[in-house]
């Protein structure tokens, strides 16, 4: 290997430790905060599909209530 492919090659491993490193959470707060958003995520989600579902069945009943034409 020439002199520039070692140099290559080794800022390549160190920017994979370094990204490595960074995606590590190694203090609780950081821990703490992203399961904290990652909870928040999952509600919102969960949340999103009550609501949906509750749409679908409240549309499927309306459609079962016909209204009678008044006389």
């Amino acid at each position: 290997m020439s002199a520039s492919t070692v140099g290559t090659h080794m800022g390549l491993l160190a920017f994979q430790y370094m990204s490595a490193r960074r995606m590590q959470a190694t203090s609780h707060d950081s821990v703490s905060k992203r399961v904290s958003r990652i909870t928040t995520i999952i509600h919102g989600m969960v949340r999103q599909k009550q609501i949906r579902r509750l749409l679908a069945e409240n549309g499927r009943e309306n459609s079962l209530h016909v209204s009678r034409p008044r006389q």
